[in-house]
């Protein structure tokens, strides 16, 4: 599977996107790897979980993954666009978009994630593999989220 940023207008048709950002066109695909079992979850939906950590711990965040490799966090006024890509367990995340601005992350930097799912795929925690942007890491870092 694959995620290539880009936000501005992205069209989807059978789980592969077509976006356009800055005149620049981009794809997306997204899939989920492998067989049976909590590992196999999907990430596609809306999670809803507590910042774990930060000057905003405590704080609801909401994530809709689609199914296209876009994904939006939300909480309180914050708004994130992001792309993102899953290979197993991992998933990598690039912000695109932010309200207020100074809340997104540089593109350049790329935020890579284990998931740990419940035995029923509802629930999910986040673990840092590696994440250059301080305030994505203090968001994600330990976030345990149910699926709604």
């Amino acid at each position: 599977m694959r995620a290539i940023v880009g936000l501005s207008l992205c069209l989807s048709l059978a789980g592969v996107a077509a976006c356009s950002s800055g005149g620049v066109q981009h794809t997306a695909t997204s899939s989920t790897v492998g067989s049976a079992g909590p590992q196999e979850c999907p990430v596609e939906g809306r999670w809803v979980g507590m910042i774990p950590g930060g000057i905003l711990a405590g704080r609801m965040v909401e994530l809709t993954f689609y199914d296209n490799g876009m994904a939006r966090g939300t909480s309180g006024s914050i708004v994130l666009d992001q792309s993102w890509e899953r290979e197993g367990n991992v998933i990598t995340i690039v912000h695109m978009n932010a309200i207020p601005p100074a809340a997104a992350c540089r593109v350049e930097f790329v935020g890579r994630y284990s998931l740990s799912f419940g035995a029923d795929c509802n629930s999910v925690v986040a673990s840092s593999i590696e994440d250059p942007c301080e305030h994505r890491r203090r968001t994600l870092d330990g976030l345990r989220a149910r699926r709604q």
